[in-house]
């Protein structure tokens, strides 16, 4: 049985805490907290309704269905415009 202290501050030599750090910094740059809101603005002004955005996508139309796989493309093809270190904003 493994005995695990209560708080681990470093692993592999990465101190935990300022690695927590700054993904809670980056989450806040990119804006973490409202990414649900903006995709339901989005996707709203692209014509699905909320039941749309809360089912599988398996069970959409077809042509809906292509619509989404367009848009992931879209979003794979910019992405990676965006350096690393680099704040991507889309204003909306």
């Amino acid at each position: 049985m493994l005995i695990y202290p209560s708080f681990i501050v470093s692993y592999q030599g990465v101190n935990l805490e300022l690695a927590l750090a700054e993904v809670y910094e980056r989450m806040e740059v990119i804006g973490a907290n409202t990414a649900e809101f903006r995709a339901r603005k989005i996707l709203t002004g692209l014509g699905f309704t909320d039941s749309m955005m809360v089912n599988p996508t398996g069970g959409l139309s077809g042509g809906t269905y292509v619509y989404i796989w367009l848009i992931d493309l879209l979003r794979r093809i910019v992405s990676p415009i965006c350096p690393r270190k680099t704040v991507c904003t889309y204003t909306i």
